[in-house]
Formats: structure tokens, C-alpha cells, sequence
């Protein structure tokens, strides 16, 4: 089994871990071949280097005309040539690719970005959590913050403070979720994906609550 990476619009798969080459675990692999791909930051035209995170974009055959009746989408994701993507990743010395996320799913937390996906894989560390999905939450001094969904293992329960100590003490201290709700389940979407969006408004809500 391997890990790869593509989008409907985008190839539709741009990174790919090969059969016979050497996979590093986490890792969506490395460019297809015939595939042009690219990091760059926020403002879309410079590259960013190594083990920095940066938007994917990419150009290939099978790139899609634009999207259908929706030019202004169309206008924001096709730009001369290249799609794209909205997803966050880095690249290591070898050319593996790592997701990081969507870039409307980060959160600016006083100037740092936090990519919810290393915080998710920090959790999942955890003996304690079986599942677990991180989102940003508007705060009046931060601009945002982490806050974590997380379901529990039936072998063990990490209660709240716990897992916050647990994340301060193995990642960055401005990462660390600053609210921990517990779920039976993650709420899915239609594609079967996590419902994000559903979380985010939650967090808002308990959040008023408390």
C-alpha cells in the first residue's frame, strides 16, 4: 500500500509514492512524471525551499478546462497555465511531498501558522485518541486558534488537560489545541471526508457557551 496524491481538476494525480522507490511514511510521494509541480508562498509567484510549507500548484496534460459556469472560480485557480490547488505542503531534500493541509483550514495564531495536520498527528500519537480533527476558532487577541475534536480509544481516556500537556510538551507551544472537546465519531460530509466546516461552527458555539 502507498500513499499518492491528486485532485479531479488536477491530473488527476500530480504526486506519487513508486513502486519500486523508497516510501517515506506520511508522505503523498514525488512528482508523476509528465507533472509540473511547485510550492510557493502566500503570493503565488515565489518558491519556497526546502521543509518550507508552501501552496501546491501544478501543470500537466490532464489539467481541466476550469470549472463548469463558474468563471470566477476558474479566474482564481487557473492562472496561466498552472492550477492551484489551495493545499498546503512541503517538500524534504528528496523531493517528497508532505500535506499539511488546506490553506483555509490553517490557523494564524498571532502571526504563526498552524497547519492542522501536524497538530492531528500529534494527538493521533497519543495511546489515549483514536481520531482526532483540529480547526480554527476566531479569538480577540490570537486572530485564531487551534481547538481539537478528539475520540477517545477504548483502552485509555485522555482527558483534556492531558492532551493539552501532552501536545505542549512534544510540539510548538502556540500550536497546542487551546480548547479539547471529546465525539463518539467525527461528523462526515458527503464524500466521506471530516465536515470541518461542521466542526468549525461547533467550536464557535461551545465556545460562546462556556
Amino acid at each position: 500500500m502507498a500513499e499518492s496524491y491528486g485532485l479531479t481538476e488536477g491530473g488527476p494525480v500530480p504526486l506519487v509514492n513508486r513502486r519500486r522507490a523508497a516510501l517515506k511514511r506520511g508522505s503523498c510521494g514525488q512528482a508523476f512524471d509528465g507533472c509540473d509541480v511547485r510550492l510557493v508562498a502566500e503570493d503565488g509567484v515565489t518558491d519556497v525551499g526546502v521543509d518550507e510549507p508552501g501552496e501546491l500548484v501544478t501543470r500537466n496534460p490532464g489539467l481541466a478546462a476550469g470549472y463548469w459556469r463558474r468563471p470566477e472560480a476558474t479566474a482564481e485557480k487557473f492562472r496561466e497555465g498552472w492550477l492551484y490547488t489551495g493545499d498546503l505542503m512541503r517538500r524534504d531534500a528528496d523531493g517528497h511531498y508532505f500535506f499539511l493541509g488546506r490553506r483555509d483550514d490553517m490557523a494564524n495564531v498571532a502571526g504563526e501558522n498552524v497547519y492542522p495536520k501536524e497538530v492531528e498527528d500529534l494527538l493521533l500519537r497519543h495511546p489515549g485518541v483514536r481520531d482526532a480533527c483540529v480547526v480554527p476558532r476566531p479569538d480577540p487577541v490570537k486572530g485564531s486558534v487551534p481547538v481539537a475534536f478528539v475520540v477517545e480509544t477504548e483502552a485509555e481516556t485522555g482527558r483534556a488537560q492531558t492532551l493539552k500537556d501532552y501536545t505542549l510538551a512534544h510540539g510548538a507551544p502556540y500550536a497546542h489545541p487551546r480548547d479539547i472537546f471529546f465525539l463518539a465519531a467525527l461528523p462526515l460530509g458527503g464524500t466521506g471526508k471530516v465536515d470541518r466546516a461542521a466542526l468549525v461552527r461547533r467550536a464557535v458555539d461551545l465556545s460562546r457557551r462556556s
